[in-house]
């Protein structure tokens, strides 16, 4: 069952395992029931490939934002200046400049969600990628609802 809890105000504070935190957790930007559909997008994507989309591991298999928010990058590129204008910290200017630009010390990597992709074929290769991408956006407000994904022609498709 796939629905949309819908909470009074924006909450702050961290929530959800490492792997599945949406970016206005991570950059304590203030949240409400979309970061759950990010989550949804990342475990689909972790079930069916059976890895983490995000590995928010550094070099010595440690907790890092820095790793997790590189790799955010690289699939969805830099994230909107405005977005990044709501954080409350200040420890997000150590990995975007002004602009939203990435500036930490380490590289972003060389992926995309349609590089990723290795398991299907024809027009479920094109899809897939699609329906994740609905839900996985720098803004929550652009990500889809709940009942707009199950319109969704990948899952329609999948379900026959």
């Amino acid at each position: 069952m796939l629905c949309d809890f819908v909470k009074d105000a924006p909450c702050l504070g961290l929530i959800q395992p490492h792997q599945y935190r949406a970016p206005e957790v991570i950059l304590n930007i203030p949240w409400d029931e979309k970061v759950d559909i990010w989550s949804i997008g990342v475990m689909i994507w972790d079930m069916f490939y059976d890895h983490n989309l995000f590995d928010y591991r550094d070099l010595e298999g440690k907790p890092s934002t820095t790793y997790h928010l590189a790799q955010m990058v690289a699939l969805l590129g830099p994230p909107p200046k405005d977005f990044l204008c709501r954080s409350t910290t200040d420890a997000l200017w150590e990995w975007f400049d002004e602009e939203g630009n990435w500036k930490a010390q380490i590289q972003i990597p060389d992926t995309s969600l349609e590089k990723a992709e290795s398991r299907l074929t024809g027009e479920e290769k094109l899809n897939f990628p699609k329906f994740i991408w609905r839900m996985l956006k720098w803004k929550p407000e652009e990500r889809s609802s709940a009942h707009e994904l199950l319109e969704d022609d990948w899952l329609k498709d999948a379900s026959k």
